[in-house]
This record gives C-alpha cells, structure tokens and sequence, in this order.
C-alpha cells in the first residue's frame, strides 16, 4: 500500500525533524563521535560551553589534547566506557578555547556496533565554585568557634545541638557530653522556669543566669540570645561569658567599699 508507507514516511521524517530540533536547542551541551576524538555531531550548548563559534566550528576543530585539563585521565575514562558501556554524572576540568578553564559533569553511552558514543554534559562551573566558597567558609566559621574563648552554644527546641570546647568547660562536661543535654541540664533550679520563660517566647538579647557545672556546683553565666536556622529548623545561638570570678572581685570591692565607708564614719566621730 503506496499511502501507507509514504505516512508511515511522513511521520518519520517528522519524528526525526522533532529529534533534530530538541537535539540542536537542547539546553545542555549534547555531542556523538568516535573515542579516538573526531566528532561526528554536536549542538550549540556544547559549541558555547567549550568556547567555539558554533557546532560546526567545534566538529571541524574539536581536539581532545587541547580541552583535556588532566589528559592523563583520558585513557582510564575512554576505558571505562568502552568496557563499561556507559559514565554517569563523571565531573572533569575541560580548558575552554579561550584558556579559562570549566568543570562539567558529564555523562556518556558507548555503542560498539556503530563504533560512537552519545554523551550528555553540564556546565557546573559555578556549582562547584559555589560549594568550594562554601566549605571554605563553613571551616573558617569552625576555625574561628573552636578557638573562641567565648563559650557558643547551639539549641534546638530546648535541646544543646553544637557546643564548642569553650562552652563545654564552663559547665564543667566533656565535649561529647554536652551535646544533646537539655538547657534545664545546665540551669541552676532557681533560674529554670526564667530561662525556660525567656526561651519560649523566643525572647533575644543579654540574659544573666545561674548556670549548673556537671558537678552539681554554680556559674554565673553571661549570655547574649539569637534566633537562627540551623540545618533548616529554628534554633538559638547562645554566646557564654563566665563571670563568676568578675562578680566576686565586684562583691569583694563592695565590701571594702562598705568596710572603708564605716571606718571614715567611726573616725568622724
């Protein structure tokens, strides 16, 4: 039947044209070629991520030696895929045409029986400088807390969840005690139900309490409050400033001061 193979045609070029159009507008960077390096197709994500003009500049020009930052990597990858069959989600460091350097996570299917592969590939340049900026911040915020002399608690609910060295030493615990105890744990009874008050209402700013050492002895505490997020829930950020020695060379000189104060008064008589 003449009409039926010429729809069945139709709707195959069709199909194909539909194939074309997503592979060439495709918003990540789409190629086939031959492990030996030559490019037999590529769209123009792929053009613009590595740097050329267009596709067809990339296949004409496309040479692995010159995009491959760790070229060594090369063969164990080519290897891979060949024996394998496939590389999912691979990140490697590619040097673009202009010498700047991108990282992409790169996925690929190797077809032996038509000797070419299809790969898939993202530019995560940012993503990764972003979650380096991260880390390196994360470990100067855990250079800066660890060697605080300030004790810095974290509570979530009315539990400790971080602790730093600092604060576990002016109450009186090891460090990998303190976590995990609840804020009436390290609270003098006289001053529970203030604290307990201050933390439900969710109350900010310098608060000064009667604080329990793990040996059943007192510390007065200096506290200053602040709501924050950590890992996504609401929680406290309490900075500790012991001042007990502060307020008894403060009792001390009222004494004196008292003392000296009847002594003028005696003599004046």
């Amino acid at each position: 039947d003449i009409s039926r193979r010429k729809r069945v045609e139709e709707a195959l070029r069709q199909s194909e044209e539909r194939f074309r159009s997503l592979f060439r507008n495709a918003p990540v960077g789409q190629a086939r070629g031959h492990l030996d390096g030559r490019l037999i197709e590529t769209n123009e994500r792929a053009a613009e991520i590595y740097g050329y003009q267009s596709a067809e500049d990339m296949i004409a020009n496309y040479d692995p030696a010159k995009h491959w930052f760790d070229l060594d990597r090369r063969p164990a990858f080519l290897e891979e895929l060949r024996s394998v069959g496939f590389v999912r989600d691979q990140e490697m460091e590619i040097r673009r045409q202009d010498g700047s350097t991108a990282v992409l996570s790169y996925t690929a299917v190797f077809y032996p029986e038509y000797d070419h592969y299809d790969a898939v590939f993202l530019d995560v340049t940012e993503r990764r400088r972003a979650a380096q900026a991260l880390e390196e911040s994360e470990e100067k915020f855990c250079s800066l807390v660890e060697g605080s002399l300030q004790g810095i608690l974290v509570t979530v609910g009315s539990r400790v969840a971080y602790a730093n060295q600092a604060a576990a030493d002016i109450f009186g615990y090891p460090l990998d005690e303190i976590v995990g105890l609840a804020g009436d744990d390290l609270t003098a009874p006289s001053d529970r139900e203030r604290v307990r008050s201050f933390r439900l209402r969710r109350q900010q700013g310098a608060l000064e309490i009667e604080g329990l050492r793990r040996n059943g002895g007192t510390v007065l505490v200096e506290t200053l409050i602040t709501n924050i997020i950590w890992e996504r829930q609401p929680a406290r950020l309490v900075t500790l400033l012991d001042i007990t020695e502060r307020k008894h060379s403060e009792e001390q000189l009222r004494q004196a001061q008292k003392m000296e104060a009847v002594g003028q008064l005696t003599g004046g008589i």
